[in-house]
């Protein structure tokens, strides 16, 4: 058996579980070698039905892995991972398909699941500082965060979505 095997989804008992591509194990952070102000971006190359889309959604839980075992910055996530799990060590994922809500502000996109709040009420203040403080990580500081999402060309709203994964303190 493959030493991934199991990481996989097969739909009969049967098949094989695909293996996670080798490139997925040399994925790790080389501190030493890193100044502090650089950021990393690594990918997932593979074939079609090769397990990357799997593999994302186990590593931040949005599925439950079958086998095996894997660490955040050196710490080993437990068996069950859930997406809050995965947030709080720093995982974020941008997938291809937006997830923004169109109708809602950019500021209210990028607090969406945290919005600042002062006694129980959402703290629009907060809200807009919060997205005037990431825009510009993504070169968006020519967006105004009350704009609506529609109104942003597809290539903005990617943006967008990265932003609002770095809100969460995706590393």
């Amino acid at each position: 058996t493959a030493p991934n095997a199991g990481l996989g989804r097969s739909s009969s008992s049967s098949s094989v579980a695909a293996p996670i591509p080798a490139c997925v194990s040399e994925i790790h952070e080389r501190p030493a070698e890193k100044p502090q102000n650089v950021s990393e971006v690594h990918c997932t190359a593979g074939q079609n039905g090769a397990g990357k889309s799997t593999l994302i959604k186990i590593l931040t839980g949005a599925e439950t892995r079958d086998a095996g075992e894997y660490l955040v910055r050196g710490t080993p996530m437990r068996g069950t991972v859930s997406p809050a799990d995965a947030r709080a060590a720093g995982l974020g994922v941008v997938y291809q398909e937006l997830s923004l809500m169109p109708e809602l502000s950019v500021s209210s996109n990028l607090c969406m699941g945290a919005f600042p709040s002062r006694a129980g009420v959402r703290d629009l203040r907060r809200q807009r500082a919060v997205a005037a403080e990431m825009l510009p990580r993504v070169g968006l500081s020519d967006v105004d965060p009350d704009v609506l999402v529609s109104q942003l060309p597809t290539a903005r709203r990617q943006l967008v979505e990265i932003a609002e994964s770095l809100t969460h303190s995706a590393r």
